[in-house]
Parts: C-alpha cells; sequence; structure tokens
C-alpha cells in the first residue's frame, strides 16, 4: 500500500501543477457561473481551475495522512501479545522504510484502520475529481459548447460519424462509483473482525484496496493530460457569460450604492428581469426606462440611474474585474492566487519528494546489509 501511495501522491500533484498552469492560461476568460445547474453569476475560468487546485490541496494532504498511517510497523509482534524472543522491532522498522513503530502488539497484529482511511481518502479524492468531470461532461456539450475534449480524450459513435462522445469522463464517472463502493465494503469487511482473526480483511482486504489505489491513480493519470489539452471556447463563453442575467447583482449594488436597501434592490431586479422575460429581452436590452418600470412597480418611482451607468453594471467583463476582493474571481486576483500557490506547489513537491524516497532509500540498504550478511 505504501507503494501504491508512493504512485497516487506525485500524480495528484502534477494534475495541480497542469491546473495552475491552464488557470494562467484562462485568467481572464470571461465564463457564466453555475449554481443548480442554472446561470448564477459571472466568473473565470482560471478562478474556476484554482478552485479544484485548492481542493486537490486537501485531498492530498489526506493521502499524505493515510500515508503516515500506512507507514508504520507492526512487526515483531507476533500474534497479538508479544514475544519472548529478543527482537529488535525498531531496527526492524528502519530496514523496511517504516517511520515508526506500532507499540502495542495487541494493536499491532489487528491494527487495520489504515485500510478504510486509504479508501476514504481515494474516494473523497474521486468524489472532487468527478465534479469538475461531470462539470466538463455537461459544458463540452453541443447545447453549452463551452469547452472541447481533444481527440485523443473523445471518440465517435460506432454508427454516427459526427459524434464525438466524451468517453474519457464517462470512465472517469463510472470508476468513482466503484472506488467510492470500496470505501463502504471496507467498513462492512471490518465490522465483521471481532479483534481475534481478522480473516475477512486478509481474504478481501489486500486486494481491494490495492485495486482502488490504481485505479484512482489511473483515473487521475487520464484527466491530467485532458485539462491540460482542453480546448476553453473563450468566444462562447464570453457570449453566454451575461445571458439569464448573471450580473443582476451587480445591478442591484448600483441601486444601494444609490441609496436603496438590499432587500428592495432585490425586489427591483427581479421584477425587472421578470418584465424582460415575458417581452424576450436580455440583458443588452436593458435601459433606463426598463429599469425606471420595474422600480415604480416596487417603491412607486423611477432611479436616477442613467443608460451608461445600467450598461457598465450588467457588464459581464465589468462583473469580474470588480470582484477583486480577496479570493475574488477578477484576473489580477486570480494571478495572485497562482502566484502564491505556484510557490507552495514547490515547496509541497520537495517535501512529498523526500518523504517517498525514504521507501526506496531503505530498500537499497536493505538489500547491501542482506548482501553483507550473504557474504
Amino acid at each position: 500500500m505504501r507503494k501504491n501511495l508512493s504512485r497516487l501522491i506525485p500524480l495528484v500533484l502534477k494534475l495541480q501543477g497542469v491546473l495552475l498552469s491552464r488557470a494562467g492560461d484562462t485568467a481572464d476568460v470571461v465564463m457564466p457561473a453555475y449554481t443548480h445547474l442554472q446561470p448564477a453569476q459571472v466568473a473565470t475560468f482560471g478562478h474556476y481551475l484554482l478552485a479544484f487546485h485548492d481542493v486537490l490541496g486537501r485531498d492530498l494532504q489526506r493521502l499524505l495522512n493515510a500515508y503516515k498511517s500506512t507507514n508504520m510497523s507492526p512487526l515483531g509482534a507476533a500474534a497479538s501479545a508479544g514475544t519472548s524472543w529478543p527482537l529488535n522491532r525498531d531496527r526492524v522498522a528502519e530496514l523496511l522504510g517504516f517511520s515508526s513503530v506500532i507499540e502495542n502488539a495487541k494493536d499491532a497484529a489487528h491494527n487495520y484502520d489504515w485500510f478504510p482511511e486509504v479508501l476514504a481518502a481515494s474516494a473523497i479524492l474521486m468524489s472532487n475529481v468527478v465534479r469538475v468531470a461531470t462539470d466538463l461532461y455537461i459544458w463540452c456539450s453541443y447545447e453549452f459548447g463551452l469547452v472541447e475534449l481533444d481527440g485523443a480524450f473523445a471518440a465517435s459513435s460506432s454508427i454516427m460519424p459526427q459524434k464525438k462522445n466524451p468517453y474519457s469522463l464517462e470512465m472517469i464517472r463510472a470508476r468513482t462509483g466503484e472506488i467510492s463502493g470500496a470505501f463502504a465494503a471496507s467498513l462492512e469487511i471490518l465490522k465483521g473482525d471481532t479483534g481475534g482473526t481478522a480473516f475477512d480483511i486478509k481474504l478481501t482486504g489486500p486486494r481491494i484496496a490495492d485495486n482502488t489505489v490504481n485505479r484512482t491513480a489511473d483515473m487521475v493519470s487520464l484527466i491530467t493530460p485532458l485539462i491540460k489539452t482542453l480546448i476553453v471556447n473563450r468566444e462562447r463563453m464570453l457570449e453566454r457569460a451575461g445571458d439569464g442575467f448573471t450580473t443582476a447583482v451587480a445591478l442591484a449594488d448600483a441601486l444601494v450604492e444609490r441609496g436603496y436597501s438590499f432587500r428592495t434592490a432585490h425586489h427591483i431586479m427581479g421584477r425587472l428581469v421578470n418584465v424582460a422575460s415575458e417581452r424576450k429581452l436580455g440583458y443588452r436590452e436593458v435601459n433606463k426606462k426598463l429599469l425606471d418600470e420595474a422600480a415604480r412597480d416596487i417603491t412607486g418611482a423611477g432611479t436616477d440611474m442613467s443608460d451608461k451607468a445600467i450598461r457598465k453594471a450588467l457588464d459581464p467583463i465589468e462583473f469580474v474585474r470588480a470582484r477583486d476582493g480577496y479570493g475574488g474571481t477578477s484576473p489580477t486576483r486570480v494571478r495572485q492566487m497562482i502566484q502564491d500557490r505556484t510557490r507552495e506547489h514547490r515547496k509541497h513537491e520537495r517535501t512529498v519528494k523526500d518523504q517517498l524516497s525514504a521507501l526506496s532509500a531503505a530498500e537499497t540498504k536493505l538489500l547491501q546489509v542482506v548482501d553483507r550478511l550473504v557474504a
């Protein structure tokens, strides 16, 4: 399991590196942001990718914690009561590259909580990966057309040659169910251990754990180049960014700046959107006359906003530019976050490299000791 995790952890770091790179490329790409799969506000694609990067940072920490739990030596505990033989358990642990020893012999002989911990870390990681995979699955559809997969990650239909089916994303979605199912299975298996035999775990645990971590590594390996080669339709994203009145809150804020309470401004904008929808008008066609009509319906009086001020408030580009606060979606703020995270990423790479290289170093040292003993 240590070797499996040693494969998976660097792959997560590599995916984070790709996300930082693509976030830099798309820091100024304005796009619609969705909640409940409905147009909600406006964001930048770089900001979206950075959110995934940050989620993976927590996944990475969970995997490192799981590695730490796995990297404890049980050897020398015998059946559960210890042994009368003068074993040096610390020396055994050192030779096999373990970072520490599980001291209590009973705990050491029946310690299997690393098993669901590893699977939980893998399942949570995949639940986060599949959220992004599902977004891309929707966004690469003809109806959305916000992104397009590189040909290496899609394939034609068996009978319809015009299709570009996102099979790679479908594979990630399917594997996630398998991996989360393995975590649930691990808890059921552990529940049956009375603390004496653990035969259930020995019979099925290694196979489940091995398959799960390696499946997870395979899916992380798949989505990394997929995102690296992802085609982002900048024009389409910008075109759709303001649809559905995603910048309505900015116009409400502008009304608040002119003395309205936000509750009243919210009601005015709700009325405005209803009227515009009934008349088949988009955000580009909103003007002072329409806003004043909505305001009179709510407050009995018009507003002092000009057409120019209304257009600025509803402009998607102005919307993201104004979101320049801490953690905001503006290109300036996104680029600053990328710089900060790039420095942290390099530190994490060095830390992980040092931690994971200890296992191969211990193996080399062990073989040298064996050679001397044999000689």
